[in-house]
């Protein structure tokens, strides 16, 4: 199940064809961030992200607010209807979605 040799696939790869939703979700390659003003590229910081994936829920859009003491969204709040949403998709996108699920 899922991507074939997802354990080899560099992020840019294992990101082809994927649902459209996950772009609204996890920071992609092609983000942009606000630094002292300007607009620059911000793709994931792979150096203190544990699961490969940043979350772009929790992500400040001005890098300023990067610092632990200086951020104000550090309370991750999860909906249980959103961990249901995700589940079904992942199963959809793995064609492993059963109506009785």
């Amino acid at each position: 199940m899922g991507l074939p040799n997802y354990e080899t696939l560099v992020f840019s790869e294992e990101m082809e064809d994927r649902d459209m939703c996950l772009w609204q979700t996890i920071r992609m390659q092609d983000c942009n961030r606000t630094n002292t003003g300007a607009v620059v590229p911000a793709p994931s910081v792979f150096s203190y992200i544990y699961t490969g994936y940043q979350p772009i829920k929790w992500t400040g859009e001005d890098m300023f607010y990067d610092g632990g003491n200086r951020t104000f969204n550090s309370i991750s709040v999860i909906r249980y209807a959103e961990i249901l949403l995700n589940h079904a998709k992942a199963k959809k996108e793995l064609d492993d979605f059963d109506v009785d699920d």
